[in-house]
Formats: structure tokens, C-alpha cells, sequence
């Protein structure tokens, strides 16, 4: 039995230009179905023939996968001209179609903002109208507990007056009395010292009579 070369054969077919997975599967089958035949052909004449049907079979095979390959590449080309003519008129349709809904969206969005700006002033206004009418509510609140608070430190100041003036009338008279019972005391007081001085003043002048009167008796007596 005669070696197959498969590597020579799948050299061949990748020259020949196949890819190189249909030329190595391509070998194989060949280097099987060659196989199948030497067993059940045992001549070298049939071998040969064999080898001619099967050189034959790769040069159609060559030629029919050559132009396949050609037939493919050229459909693909177109098909990939049609995809980009469509992708590209897409395109621009988006574009188009997005393009009108950014001025739709620029148109509404401008709208809502003109709605929401004269709404925004309408609430500010009502707003501040709302504040102006509570500060002059407080003002008024307040000037009127104002005036209660000064009516009541009034009263407060002329209650404070009148139990002040009370109160010094009361001082008055307990220091009037305390300073009557001062004078009373020390009327008394220096009464008591007169009678005191006085009593000494007399004891004074009766002793003093008595020693005159005893020189005068011892001088009577020296006279006699």
C-alpha cells in the first residue's frame, strides 16, 4: 500500500487558494476515502486511477470553491454596499427625526419654563402680598401690646407710687414717734441730770456753809 501524503496534498489546496479548514478537512476526507479504496482495490492500477479521479475531483473542487469564494465575496460586497446605503439613509432619517423632536422638546421645554416662570411670579406675588398683610397684622398686634404693656407699667408705676408714698408716710411717722420717744427719753434723761447737778449743788453749798461756818466759829472763839 502506497503513503498518502496529506500535508503535500493540504499544501496544495491552500496554494490553490482554499481556507486553510476546508483544506485540511478536504485532505482528510481524501486520505480516508483513499484509504477505503486501497482496501477494497489491492492493484496498483487502481490505485492510480483512483489517484487520477481523486487529482481531478480536487482540481473541480478548486474550481468550484474558487468560484464560490468569488460568487460570495461579490455578494458580500454588494450586500455590504446595500447595508451601508440603507444604514446611511437611516442615519439621516434618525438624524432628521431627532433633530425635530430636540426643536419639539426645545419648543415645550420653553413653554413649560415661560408657564412655570409666569407661575413662579404669580406665587411670589400672592406671596409677598401674604407677608405684607402679616407684618401689617403683626405691626398692629404688636402696637397693641404696646400700649397694653405701657397702660399696665402705668398702672404698675402708679400702684409702685401710691404704696411708696404709703410706705414713706408710714416711716415718717414711726421715725416722728421713735424720735418723740428720743426727745421724751432724753427730756427725761436730763431732768434726772439737773435734779442730779442740783442735788450736788446743794450738797456742794452745805458743805461749803458748814466749813465757813466752822471757821467762823473757831474765829469767834479766837476773838473771845
Amino acid at each position: 500500500m502506497e503513503y498518502f501524503d496529506t500535508l503535500s496534498v493540504y499544501d496544495r489546496l491552500a496554494k490553490a487558494g482554499l481556507p486553510d479548514l476546508a483544506s485540511r478537512e478536504l485532505s482528510e476526507v481524501l486520505k480516508d476515502h483513499l484509504q477505503q479504496q486501497l482496501e477494497v482495490l489491492a492493484t496498483k492500477r487502481d490505485i492510480e486511477y483512483l489517484h487520477s479521479e481523486t487529482k481531478r475531483d480536487i482540481e473541480e473542487l478548486r474550481s468550484a470553491t474558487k468560484r464560490d469564494i468569488e460568487e460570495l465575496h461579490s455578494a458580500t460586497k454588494k450586500d455590504i454596499e446595500e447595508l451601508h446605503s440603507a444604514t446611511k439613509k437611516d442615519i439621516e432619517e434618525l438624524h432628521s427625526a431627532t433633530k425635530k423632536d430636540i426643536e419639539e422638546l426645545h419648543s415645550a421645554t420653553k413653554k413649560d419654563i415661560e408657564e412655570l416662570h409666569s407661575a413662579t411670579k404669580k406665587d411670589i406675588e400672592e406671596l409677598r402680598n401674604e407677608i405684607k398683610r402679616d407684618i401689617e397684622e403683626l405691626r398692629s398686634a404688636t402696637q397693641k401690646d404696646i400700649e397694653e404693656l405701657r397702660n399696665e407699667i402705668k398702672r404698675d408705676i402708679e400702684e409702685l407710687r401710691n404704696e411708696t408714698k404709703k410706705d414713706i408716710e408710714i416711716a415718717r411717722l414711726s421715725i416722728e414717734a421713735k424720735l418723740q420717744e428720743s426727745i421724751s427719753k432724753a427730756q427725761i434723761d436730763l431732768q434726772k441730770q439737773i435734779f442730779d447737778v442740783k442735788k450736788w449743788a446743794i450738797s456742794l453749798i452745805i458743805t461749803q456753809t458748814a466749813v465757813i461756818m466752822g471757821g467762823v466759829g473757831v474765829l469767834i472763839r479766837v476773838l473771845r
